[in-house]
This record gives C-alpha cells, structure tokens and sequence, in this order.
C-alpha cells in the first residue's frame, strides 16, 4: 500500500490541515520522536492500521465469497510482512497519534475526499519527529567522545571495533556487540544461539541517545544514596572553592534536584510568578545588583528558567546550568 505524507510535492508544511491544529501536529510529533519512537513513520502507521481495520472488517462484511477472500488475501500478504511486535508498536503510536491530534480522526474518515489534507498533516508530524531526532542527536554529536572508548583500535572487545568508514563490523554486524544491543530479554536466546536467535528486524534496537537517557536516569534516582565514605573530610572544587564533606554530604542527600526542579515549576505555574522573575532580572540589570566573582557588576541574560524533559537526555544539566546561571535572582528576597 502507497504511504503518503513522504513527498514535499504537495505543498508546504503551512498549508490548510482541515480540522488539525497545527500546533497539535508538533505536540505529537516531539512527543512521538522523544517518548515513543525517533523513527516513526506516521503515515506508514496509518496505512497499516487501516489495512488491519480492513481485514476485520472483511470477516463481516457483506461481500462476495471471492471478493472477500481476494480483499483477505491481500490485506494478509501486506500484514505478513510486518512483525508481531512491530504491529503492536504501530496499535500503540495509532492511539497516541489519535489521542494527541483529536481532529485527525474525521481526515482518516474522510479520506477519499480529504486524503490531501490527511497526506499534508502527516508529512507535517514526520518533519517535526525528524526535527527533533535530528535535534537530540546533534545534541549528543558533540559530546559523544565522553561516552566511548578514546582509541577505538583497542581491543576492549574481541574482535576489536574497527576505525574507518566502513559499516561491515559494527553495530549489528559486529559478532560482540548485538549481545550488548539487543533487549534484555533477549539477551539469552542471542547468547545461546547467535547466529539464529536474534533478529535484528524483529527486535527493536534502542538508539544511543536513549540508552544514555536511561543510565542518566538511572544516575539522578540513586545519586542521593551515593557513598562517601572514601571522600577525604574537604576538597577544592574546580573553582578553588574548599568543599566541606559533611556539608556536601547533607547538600546531596536532600536531593537538590529535585529542589531545584520544584522551584523551576513553580516560577512556570503562574503569570504571576512567570512575568515577576523576568521582572526581578530586569530592574536588577539596570540597578547593577549582579556581580561576577570579582564582585564586580554584571548583567543577567534576560531568560527564564528551564525545566527538564525525562525523555532528554540532557535536559537535566541544561536545567541546572541555568538555574546556577540565574542563582543571584533566585536568591533575591
């Protein structure tokens, strides 16, 4: 079955979308890409579940034994070719996507009549879903030199990760390292039996800026019960501040991040609050209040507080960077 939504032969992304918001289409589209799946095809997701609808409807339909059978045959050989568990995955972004653009509905109804502005509102969703693949995965580009092996010649694993352009031993490919990729409960079946037991088109493998997303996560839960008991009693930060132990110690067990995102969330839940920090920054820009650690005068960017995101991998730093950023206005009484 044809997927629309891919050419950009139809008009721009601004065009009429009929009954769709198009601001529900970027909601669904960074929701999707951030908290479901950065790949989604949305049109793809609609054809196929259409097709499923259609199959199940033929049962009941009030056909020719040879029409239905054909239109059976058909549906089944498309939906053959789908794994169960991707099928499961596009039932699940089905619902997502007619939860989150409540107008899409009446366009999947109506498409033989309104299939342009159905094909338009899914090529806008898939640019906003590549928007923000693209986005998160720039974002880590940068850094991605912190996160793995500096010289990749060494043999960490046997065989070693081989340098150069070439894709032919990695990732998959590689004989080690879909051990490593794959989901945990397939980790023993592609043990046991690697060259059978895992494929990769059925198993859905996580990109890497999830899977740091996770072991951040993982990071921000326990961080609090972190052990200091090998911690000298003080030390010097990189600032040349003397850090003391039990001070630190009592800083980190109160989870500050925590406080931290209770304050950003705060200053987000009212006009009020919102306008009044922007306020506080402004007046003690132009009376000079701010100053560096020279004690001398400084202006604060006129910016408001961020809050983080839990599918973003690091939306945490970037929230607490700002909140050290903007601490003298958070100070002020």
């Amino acid at each position: 079955m044809p997927e629309s939504g891919d050419s950009d032969s139809d008009g721009s992304l601004d065009d009429d979308l009929g009954t769709v918001n198009p601001m529900n289409c970027k909601v669904a589209g960074r929701t999707i890409a951030c908290c479901h799946d950065m790949f989604a095809n949305i049109a793809k997701v609609i054809n196929v579940m259409l097709l499923a609808k259609e199959e199940d409807d033929s049962k009941n339909s009030n056909l020719s034994e040879s029409d239905n059978e054909a239109m059976q045959l058909h549906h089944q050989d498309y939906l053959s070719k789908i794994y169960d568990k991707t099928l499961a995955c596009y039932k699940h972004l089905y619902g997502v996507i007619l939860h989150l653009i409540p107008g899409i509905k009446a366009l999947i109804g109506n498409r033989g009549s309104q299939g342009a502005q159905l094909k338009r509102v899914t090529k806008k969703i898939n640019h906003t879903i590549n928007e923000a693949r693209s986005n998160d995965t720039g974002k880590l580009r940068d850094n991605i030199a912190s996160y793995v092996t500096p010289d990749l010649s060494v043999a960490v694993i046997s065989p070693a990760i081989p340098s150069g352009s070439s894709h032919s031993q990695l990732g998959v490919n590689h004989p080690v390292l879909p051990g490593y990729l794959c989901p945990i409960d397939s980790a023993k079946a592609f043990q046991d039996n690697p060259e059978g037991a895992y494929d990769t088109q059925e198993h859905c493998i996580q990109c890497f800026p999830h899977i740091i997303n996770l072991c951040v996560q993982h990071i921000l839960n326990k961080y609090t019960q972190a052990d200091f008991s090998d911690a000298p009693s003080t030390w010097i930060n990189n600032q040349g501040i003397v850090i003391n132990k039990a001070e630190y110690v009592k800083a980190v067990q109160g989870d500050p991040v925590c406080l931290g995102r209770d304050m950003v969330s705060t200053m987000h839940g009212s006009d009020q609050c919102h306008n009044g920090f922007q306020l506080m920054i402004e007046n003690g820009n132009n009376a000079e209040v701010f100053t560096d650690q020279e004690d001398k005068a400084m202006k604060l960017p006129s910016c408001q507080l961020l809050l983080d995101v839990r599918t973003h991998w690091d939306s945490t730093y970037t929230m607490i960077n700002c909140l050290c950023g903007l601490c003298q206005v958070c100070n002020t009484p």
